[in-house]
């Protein structure tokens, strides 16, 4: 699954997001990679776990 998001970055403006999750069958884990596409950046967050419910700011927000 691919999707992009444009989210507030801490400098107060807006940047595109590249998310793209793997779901392993096997072990029901999904293997998800983040990138930033319009920046120069070598820093690519990625991780594997279950999904869980987070309380909190919501990216979504305007």
């Amino acid at each position: 699954m691919l999707w992009k998001m444009k989210v507030p970055a801490s400098n107060g403006q807006r940047i595109y997001v590249s998310y793209t999750a793997t779901l392993n069958p096997e072990t029901r884990q999904l293997n998800m990679i983040t990138r930033f596409p319009q920046m120069n950046v070598t820093n690519r967050p990625k991780g594997v776990g279950p999904c869980k419910i987070l309380n909190g700011e919501s990216l979504y927000a305007s």
